[in-house]
């Protein structure tokens, strides 16, 4: 029986680094991604958990911080972070193995889902910062991201607002909260992982990924409008 092992894309092995201490490659991700990313897709499987790991405690700490600043969380929101979490970065590696697939790469899957897993730590940087900020000034955060423009645009107009505008005015706010400088270099690494894994050009790369962020955009977009038309909190 023979077994298959991933072998970094041609173009990437004259920038393979030696075997690594995965708490250097944490630090390294930041200075040296690329290098950084090829380490992982080549590494072993369990490297996936340090994101994983970072990622779960950081949404924990915020809900709790959130809970000290009067927005207790839901029972549903503490007992679905891990599950919430691992479903959504499954589901992640499997759709983008299925648009490089489409756009003719040859995605590794266990190579994407560790590569795609740690071009997650910009966000998870936002997260602390963003928690540390909360944490300092005893103060939620009302507009995270671009979404300020949307309510520095309403007090602008003023007047009566209908509830169809309402639920637009928050449909664009779910948005546009979640474009800052954390995901534009999110969505770096995620190109860089996609053109490791998936042995795609950059712009192909490029291009999956941008579709994957307006799939995943537009599923915000779904969710918010059905609780608006519902009338749920």
């Amino acid at each position: 029986m023979t077994t298959t092992l991933y072998h970094p894309p041609a173009e990437t092995l004259a920038c393979t680094p030696p075997r690594a201490h995965p708490w250097r490659m944490a630090l390294q991700i930041w200075f040296r991604p690329r290098r950084t990313l090829v380490a992982i897709a080549a590494g072993p499987g369990w490297l996936w958990a340090i994101p994983m790991g970072c990622a779960l405690a950081l949404f924990y700490i915020r809900l709790f911080t959130t809970a000290l600043l009067g927005a207790p969380p839901s029972a549903g929101a503490l007992i679905g972070g891990l599950s919430g979490i691992l479903a959504g970065w499954l589901l992640r590696a499997l759709l983008l193995q299925m648009i490089c697939g489409a756009l003719g790469g040859r995605p590794d899957f266990g190579a994407l889902y560790r590569a795609t897993a740690w071009a997650v730590f910009p966000l998870i940087l936002r997260d602390v910062v963003q928690t540390s900020y909360m944490a300092l000034t005893g103060r939620l955060i009302a507009d995270p991201g671009l979404a300020y423009l949307v309510t520095a645009s309403s007090v602008l107009v003023g007047g009566g607002v209908s509830s169809a505008d309402g639920l637009m005015t928050a449909m664009w706010r779910s948005v546009l909260g979640r474009i800052d400088l954390y995901a534009i270099w999110y969505l770096a690494l995620l190109v860089l992982s996609l053109q490791i894994t998936a042995a795609l050009p950059r712009g192909k790369a490029t291009l999956a990924a941008v579709i994957y962020i307006l799939a995943g955009l537009a599923a915000g977009l779904s969710s918010s409008l059905l609780t608006g038309l519902l009338g749920l909190s």
